[in-house]
Formats: structure tokens, C-alpha cells, sequence
């Protein structure tokens, strides 16, 4: 048995990402919303008015899910632990790193786009354990359980 997955396991480990970081993000989304929505005043959309962009969002964390695929392939262990701090550090770049780029630029709160953006790295890690564990090499009769 190889230890490297199959083009269809990855693709399945992508799409899983996908969807954690998704849950996970709307999960961060609907519990940090409350604290720091009202330091964003009239600069975040209303859900209640126009509501959220979804097709920028999906695009976005199906970015995330496929750069964190690529990497996750080129990384040197596939256990759960490297491939969470993997998450981790991707998740920093992308959030913590784009929220403070953002607040250079923009009138976003600084402080309260960093935390957004720590929080919203977990989202992250989530998906690369949940991407680690479909890809992770099964013995046969792990393989045969998971069927």
C-alpha cells in the first residue's frame, strides 16, 4: 500500500475542507458577530438587509481549501498534528495577515480585524485536519471499515 492518496482521496479531502472551513467559519461567524459587529458599524453587510455575498464567500474558502490541498500534499508528514499546524499557519497568512493588510488601507478597526482574523484562522486548522484525516493512508482492514 502507497502512503501517497489517490487523485480521487484528495479531491474528497478538498471538498471535505471546504465544508469544515465553512461550518467552522460560519460557527466563528455567529459567535464573535455579537462582539465585534458593532466596531464595524455600517462597514460589515447586513444579514437582515442585503445579506451576505455568498458566491464570495464559497470562492474564497474554495481557495483556502485548494491551496490548503497542495500544500497539505507537498507537506512531509500527513498526521493530524503537522497538518493542523500546517492550517494554523496558513490560516494566520490568509486571515490574520489579509485583516491587517485590509486595515492599512481601509477604515477597518486594526485591533478588531486582528482578532477577526485570529479567529478566523481556526477555520483553517479544521480543515486541514478534516482534509489530513480523509487523506491519511488506511491500513486494509482500516480502509474496509471506513466502506
Amino acid at each position: 500500500m502507497t502512503d501517497t492518496p489517490s487523485i480521487q482521496r484528495r479531491i474528497l479531502g478538498c471538498a471535505a475542507a471546504f465544508v469544515a472551513m465553512n461550518v467552522v467559519g460560519t460557527g466563528i461567524a455567529m459567535v464573535m458577530g455579537p462582539f465585534v459587529g458593532p466596531q464595524f458599524g455600517t462597514l460589515l453587510r447586513d444579514p437582515a438587509g442585503a445579506g451576505l455575498n455568498f458566491p464570495a464567500l464559497l470562492c474564497g474558502y474554495a481557495v483556502v481549501a485548494m491551496a490548503l490541498t497542495v500544500l497539505h500534499g507537498r507537506s512531509a508528514s500527513k498526521e493530524l498534528g503537522p497538518s493542523a499546524l500546517l492550517g494554523l499557519c496558513l490560516g494566520l497568512a490568509v486571515f490574520l495577515g489579509d485583516h491587517l493588510i485590509t486595515s492599512g488601507w481601509s477604515v477597518m478597526p486594526a485591533g478588531t480585524m486582528a482578532v477577526s482574523g485570529l479567529f478566523d484562522s481556526l477555520a483553517v486548522v479544521a480543515g486541514a485536519v478534516v482534509l489530513s484525516w480523509v487523506t491519511m493512508p488506511r491500513t486494509n482492514s482500516t480502509h474496509a471499515n471506513a466502506h
